[in-house]
């Protein structure tokens, strides 16, 4: 039973006995799908669980994984399963924008298929496009930012008036409406969701392991879990930085589920034989989640942690996460650059190279695994910024402790380099719906190259961050290369990595 303030958005719900008086039951499908091909969305968002749990309890309500069901039906059909579940709204999650062409298709085919179906569209990349998505003849209705309260006043009165569910936007005689942006969920919303009843979810328990992956080195299965929303920052490459987010959600702050609440969160995950717990939510100060970790060791709750660090974390907070988690837990530390210009340019959180290494060299010390997340083509990196970075990586080679993740970032709707290309000096390859839609109908590029690098010169930057880790030499040959400003001149980047194949050791790095 979820009983909601007047603060989270003006519903007071009595018991669902009693609504079930007011209300007429309906058939909810959610529907998350992706492109067959890499980037591959296996996850769904995390708010989309919670959102299904607050319906289930006036209407018949469940969670259809498209990517997940026709890995284990072939011959599984979306359209058949509508009709034999007699479908009457049907709700689709664009939240990353590599969704895109899959879901509006997914869409079209629905509404072709049962006109009278109702096609609700919501999800971060929806919300930042919704002018566009909602003139689709097949869309009903568009659900800007945060949904918790919307989606509910929306199913209730869907065939009525509709001008006071908050954030929608919808059609009514041909003409396009937009409801105000005024909600968006604070602290009494977030510990009254449920994250982790998957009751709604089909195919759950593949789901557990095959949709979320299978940790390794322990056996065990993992499950993100973020204790709020919000950021109070702006990453130049971040749809979800802090003026994004005023503009999709009108969130103007960071709010934090309660500690009493995310422990009951955990408990269940690990009851779910989900022993790993990850984290992507880092907006400012370990204060909350110190206060966090002593609880879940008062619990003697036993976890393995995968904690994404945004800034660098304080010696307080690597002591007690040393003290609550089991071994084989890491912070990950998202560096993205080894030049402290970039960075400072380009990240919400700065810090030098010094403070880096030795934060490092504490982690090392607490024997906690560390994985450092690189990039390269940020805006304003210049070839000799990309140097730093491989430099930075060979010193980080000498720690057994950690490991080192690279890969190259696609231009983000909503980020503040794609709403201020001339200000980061980008060229944008994308610049609209249209462009993201066509982009994601097959494998996607970048979407934008810098003033130094082109589009397609920046993953062959990021794979040889790649192809240094892998090096068995004190210094690959490429980086030797690279230092002197003559010889890099007569190189092309696309061929650099060649550069090693005169080394001796040479086929036994690339054999490994």
């Amino acid at each position: 039973m979820h009983r909601w303030l007047k603060s989270a958005g003006g519903l007071e719900f009595k018991s669902p006995r009693a609504h079930l008086l007011f209300f007429t039951m309906k058939t909810i499908l959610f529907i998350h799908t992706s492109k067959s091909e890499e980037p591959l969305i296996k996850f769904i968002p995390l708010g989309l669980v919670p959102l299904a749990n607050l319906l289930k309890d006036r209407n018949n309500v469940e969670i259809v994984n498209l990517v997940l069901k026709k890995k284990l039906y072939e011959n599984f059909d979306i359209i058949n399963y509508i009709k034999e579940k007699k479908v009457e709204i049907v709700c689709l999650d664009l939240q990353w924008h590599y969704q895109t062409a899959k879901v509006i298709d997914t869409a079209k085919e629905i509404k072709n298929a049962f006109p009278k179906i109702k096609i609700i569209i919501g999800g971060y990349t929806a919300s930042f496009f919704y002018k566009d998505i909602i003139k689709f003849a097949f869309v009903d209705f568009v659900i800007r930012g945060e949904a918790e309260v919307p989606l509910q006043k929306l199913v209730d009165n869907i065939e009525d008036d509709l001008s006071k569910v908050p954030n929608l936007v919808w059609k009514k005689e041909d003409k396009i409406i937009e409801n105000e942006l005024s909600y968006f969920a604070d602290e009494n919303v977030l510990n009254n969701l449920d994250f982790t009843d998957l009751s709604t979810l089909k195919n759950k328990e593949h789901y557990l392991q095959l949709g979320l992956e299978k940790n390794k080195a322990d056996n065990e299965w993992y499950f993100i879990y973020n204790p709020g929303r919000g950021c109070n920052v702006n990453c130049s490459f971040c749809s979800g930085s802090k003026d994004c987010m005023k503009i999709i959600s009108s969130r103007d702050k960071v709010v934090f589920t309660d500690e009493k609440k995310a422990l009951q969160e955990l408990k269940k995950l690990s009851e779910l034989g989900l022993g790993v717990w990850y984290t992507t939510f880092d907006p400012s100060g370990n204060e909350y989640y110190i206060s966090l970790f002593k609880k879940i060791r008062e619990e003697n709750l036993k976890l393995r942690c995968k904690f994404e660090c945004w800034k660098l974390p304080t010696k307080e907070f690597i002591d007690e996460f040393a003290l609550t988690f089991e071994k084989g837990s890491e912070i990950i530390l998202s560096l993205e650059s080894g030049s402290e210009a970039v960075r400072k340019k380009n990240k919400g959180f700065f810090f030098t190279n010094e403070d880096f290494i030795k934060t490092v060299d504490y982690l090392k010390e607490k024997d906690i695994n560390t994985v450092v997340y690189f990039t390269a083509g940020l805006p304003f990196e210049t070839i000799d910024d990309f140097v730093e970075t491989l430099k930075l990586v060979n010193e980080l080679r000498k720690y057994k402790n950690v490991f080192i993740f690279a890969m190259p970032i696609e231009i983000e709707p909503g980020s503040p380099m794609f709403l201020q290309p001339e200000k980061y000096r980008t060229k944008l390859k994308r610049k609209n719906f249209e462009d993201f839609y066509n982009s994601h109908k097959k494998t996607s590029s970048l979407g934008y190259e810098t003033e130094f690098f082109s589009e397609s010169e920046i993953p062959e930057l990021v794979g040889l961050i790649l192809t240094a880790t892998k090096c068995k030499m004190s210094m690959p040959v490429f980086l030797k290369i690279l230092e002197n400003p003559i010889l890099r001149k007569k190189i092309d980047i696309s061929k650099l990595w060649e550069s090693c194949s005169i080394c001796k050791l040479y086929k036994e790095c690339w054999n490994s």
